[in-house]
């Protein structure tokens, strides 16, 4: 969409904040698209170098992306990549990977993105068998004509009586093969009405109180597990749900055997990136008690 914005453009500029997969799977879409991509490193506190991300951008860049909060759970400053963009003419894309955030933290829009994109599951959609997943894509209104997928607006009939239609979306749209930008979309009709109906339950407050519980949960454990000997949060900086845990030995094997007294404490970082066999990532929801994250802590220290 980005690329479509600024025609003639060749290059997406990342940072490594996003999600690996998440740049795997862009390196993927642009290997036959003549595109390039060009990943900015992250500064020692685990956020994106915005020196580096600005140096990256230049006049062939039609897109650069931060993620917040970022792979490392750290939350970042959306004008980190606006302020990058827009002095080139690119677009800023905001990237969201656990959308309950979004009811705490600022929106990507008062922070100057032009696209956000991200990953609405935790939603009300509940995982099974490693899905379904259910993305969710908006963009400034000038831009909303190179939306991918189909639009539906709000009417009137003849009546008064209010109605639904697609919108934006004229017949030659869907026989334009290649040039459309409807022939793209998946039907997730199913996980997007669940997910409808967990919002409207919720409520305003609701979905805020969620927020609030995930990140007080999350600071909470935190403090436990900093406190266990031989253990460190290696980031200072802000976290939403999750954060970077550094164990005394190799992180893997620790959460092997944690997995089998029942407890599942994160995801190892040596999986995705060398020189990190010791940390792991961990993360809380409202869903947590205080008694889970207590075991928690309790048992890295009888492990460590």
């Amino acid at each position: 969409m980005a690329e479509r914005l600024a025609r003639g453009r060749r290059r997406a500029v990342l940072s490594a904040g996003v999600h690996p997969e998440y740049r795997e799977t862009v390196r993927t879409y642009f290997a036959n698209l003549d595109l390039e991509v060009v990943e900015a490193p992250l500064a020692a506190d685990g956020t994106t170098d915005r020196a580096a991300l600005a140096a990256a951008v230049d006049d062939r860049t039609f897109a650069v992306a931060i993620q917040s909060p970022n792979f490392y759970g750290l939350v970042e400053d959306w004008k980190t990549a606006s302020a990058a963009a827009s002095p080139r003419g690119a677009h800023a894309i905001a990237v969201v990977a656990e959308a309950a955030s979004l009811a705490l933290l600022s929106p990507p829009g008062e922070g100057g993105a032009d696209i956000a994109c991200g990953e609405a599951q935790s939603l009300g959609v509940p995982m099974g068998n490693g899905g379904p997943l259910l993305g969710f894509l908006a963009s400034r209104t000038a831009h909303q004509r190179q939306l991918p997928g189909r639009l539906v607006g709000e009417t009137h009939d003849a009546e008064g009586r209010r109605a639904f239609c697609l919108t934006l979306s004229t017949r030659e749209q869907h026989i334009r093969r290649e040039k459309a930008t409807s022939n793209i979309c998946t039907n997730q009709g199913l996980m997007a009405l669940a997910s409808n109906i967990h919002m409207s339950l919720l409520g305003r407050k609701g979905l805020r109180e969620v927020a609030t519980q995930s990140h007080a949960k999350a600071e909470y454990l935190k403090r436990r597990i900093a406190a266990v000997p031989g253990y460190r949060i290696p980031y200072a900086g802000p976290t939403f749900n999750e954060f970077v845990v550094e164990a005394p030995g190799p992180a893997a094997p620790l959460l092997a055997r944690l997995a089998a007294r029942g407890i599942l404490a994160g995801v190892p970082l040596s999986r995705y990136e060398a020189g990190a066999e010791r940390r792991f990532l961990t993360a809380v929801t409202e869903l947590n008690t205080r008694e889970e994250m207590d075991r928690l802590a309790a048992a890295l220290a009888e492990t460590s």
